[in-house]
């Protein structure tokens, strides 16, 4: 039952990531078969099954993008692989040179770190099957791309910043009550505090996997927003002390703004 305790948080996770790889893998092989390219829908495997379950963090347009981006790149790769497909030396040389520059997509961003692994094995896949012509198994890995598309919109998990965009509504607003107080000249401080508890209690809800670290202006906007609050609760509460009224009537004016 404990080990069941510690599954549950992961298992919506999990049952999405395997979803969205069953209905990619399915979906892309029933319609390369209907499309009569049944030899070559064995090409668009490895992109369905890996850009599936390694998917980036972010937004639903993000995913589509990143899902995009790694199918166009895939069939280009599986070209190369059948380019090189029963060979030797080209082969060796061409494996080690797609392993070497896929080696950096981590550098390049969790996006390209995400395509990584997709990438690799699609190009494996391809060369170590000299069947089907080269035109072929690009084309087929293409043609799969609105099934991969779908099943990431249809599989798509929730925004996992939300929490956070929520939890600093919430303080902020409770922050305007606390900065009325303070313009009136009552007691501030458990309303400040309260906002701060509140924020916290929100942010501590969002997954590790999702805070807000990947250099996008949506991610850079997020952790400026989430460090605002506690300041401004700082701030607040050092008006609280202050006996000027000019900075009474400022924080009347920020109450007004902040409750607009």
């Amino acid at each position: 039952m404990r080990a069941l305790e510690r599954l549950r948080p992961t298992l919506p996770a999990v049952l999405r990531a395997w979803g969205r790889m069953l209905f990619a893998l399915a979906g892309s092989q029933v319609l390369l078969g209907l499309l009569g390219m049944g030899d070559a829908a064995g090409f668009a495997v490895m992109p369905a099954v890996f850009m599936s379950l390694f998917q980036p963090n972010g937004t639903l347009r993000t995913r589509l993008a990143v899902t995009t981006a790694g199918t166009v790149l895939a069939a280009g790769l599986a070209m190369l692989g059948g380019l090189v497909a029963g060979t030797a030396w080209p082969l060796i040389v061409a494996l080690g040179a797609c392993g070497f520059v896929l080696g950096f997509a981590p550098r390049l961003g969790p996006h390209a770190a995400a395509l990584q692994l997709p990438l690799l094995t699609t190009f494996v896949y391809s060369a170590a099957n000299p069947g089907a012509e080269v035109g072929e198994r690009g084309i087929a890995v293409l043609l799969a791309l609105p099934v991969f598309l779908a099943a990431t919109a249809l599989f798509a998990p929730p925004d996992g910043r939300r929490p956070l965009v929520l939890g600093a509504a919430r303080g902020l607003g409770e922050l305007a009550g606390a900065l009325k107080a303070v313009a009136a000249g009552e007691p501030a401080a458990g309303l400040a505090e309260g906002a701060l508890v509140a924020f916290r209690s929100a942010a501590v809800r969002v997954k590790p996997a999702a805070l807000p670290f990947d250099g996008s202006p949506r991610a850079r906007a997020l952790l400026l927003l989430s460090g605002s609050v506690p300041r401004a609760v700082s701030a607040t509460l050092r008006l609280e002390r202050a006996a000027d009224p000019a900075e009474r009537a400022w924080a009347a004016n920020a109450a007004a703004q902040a409750a607009a």
